[in-house]
């Protein structure tokens, strides 16, 4: 495999370990699930919208997020907002990622980077 593939493999693993508490962070306001993939591709969070819908479903099913459908538009839109549940738990996932972070940048500033080949 080449090294641009196993990057490429590696930064998707990434990115999905990372939807779970963007999306939590983006649903303390009502939203339905086309903005959370537009905003999340525009960013570079993700590379595909269609990868922040079965992360929506299993939140709701976990009963982190909440739904609600829109009919007064054309087209009915389901929008989201986290729940009591969703918050608690947000709250402690904001925890562990900032303790994980730290802990990659004070490894990462004992490496000195090689020189690509």
């Amino acid at each position: 495999m080449k090294a641009k593939d196993i990057l490429y493999n590696h930064n998707i693993e990434l990115k999905k370990g990372t939807c779970t508490i963007a999306i939590l962070t983006e649903l303390h306001k009502k939203k339905y699930g086309y903005q959370l993939a537009k905003k999340f591709v525009e960013i570079g969070l993700i590379y595909n919208k269609n990868t922040v819908y079965p992360v929506l479903k299993r939140l709701e099913n976990r009963g982190l997020i909440l739904s609600s459908w829109d009919y007064s538009c054309d087209r009915p839109k389901k929008y989201y907002i986290i729940s009591d549940l969703g918050a608690k738990i947000y709250n402690q996932l904001v925890t562990d990622w900032k303790k994980n972070t730290n802990a990659i940048y004070l490894l990462l500033k004992t490496v000195i980077p090689k020189k690509p080949d």
